[in-house]
């Protein structure tokens, strides 16, 4: 199965799946003729950085615009855990989305120094982040997202986003593994 191989990948690997349909009735990657962004899916932490950087190149190489995407996930797990927070769900929602907006913008913002003419655009939107970033790969010609392996065994390397991304994706999805620690 070739969803696998990201977890044993010492570079960035993209995998299509076998129905994807570039609407020329073929099964292609390169060359991309598709005005679609290259959307990356970030969770904030430093190992984004990696991921922004090879999706930031891929929609340079192709001249389309780069989403940097963070997903918020909804708050219904929390509120077994904080029921106080039933009545105030939404206003959590929209403060927590406006903070995190915040840190989206800033990562543009430094990622910039290194592809200034690059045209992007940047969001937060609210949901589970393998369901939004599969809505996304139905128009984006390739979804970029970083994977960190935690535990001891290569077949953990892969996280839960990125796992189901490959499995449930409608597009080509590229996955960034961390850079080795010298």
């Amino acid at each position: 199965m070739a969803s696998a191989l990201p977890a044993y990948a010492k570079s960035p690997t993209v995998i299509i799946p076998g129905n994807y349909d570039d609407g020329e009735g073929a099964a292609r990657f390169a060359p991309v003729e598709s005005s679609g962004p290259v959307v990356v899916g970030i969770d904030g932490s430093a190992h984004s950085r990696t991921a922004v950087l090879q999706a930031a190149r891929a929609a340079s190489e192709r001249g389309v615009t780069l989403q940097i995407l963070m997903v918020l996930p909804p708050l219904d797990g929390a509120l077994l855990w904080y029921p106080e927070l039933t009545n105030q769900g939404d206003e959590v929602t929209q403060q927590r989305r406006a903070e995190l907006q915040e840190t989206v913008d800033a990562e543009r913002d430094w990622f910039k120094g290194h592809f200034p003419d690059l045209e992007v655009s940047t969001t937060v939107e609210p949901g589970d982040p393998v369901s939004v970033l599969r809505k996304k790969s139905r128009t984006a010609q390739l979804i970029v997202v970083g994977t960190r392996g935690l535990g001891g065994l290569r077949s953990t390397m892969l996280g839960s986003v990125s796992r189901g991304l490959l499995l449930r994706g409608e597009g080509p999805v590229m996955v960034v593994p961390q850079p080795e620690e010298a």
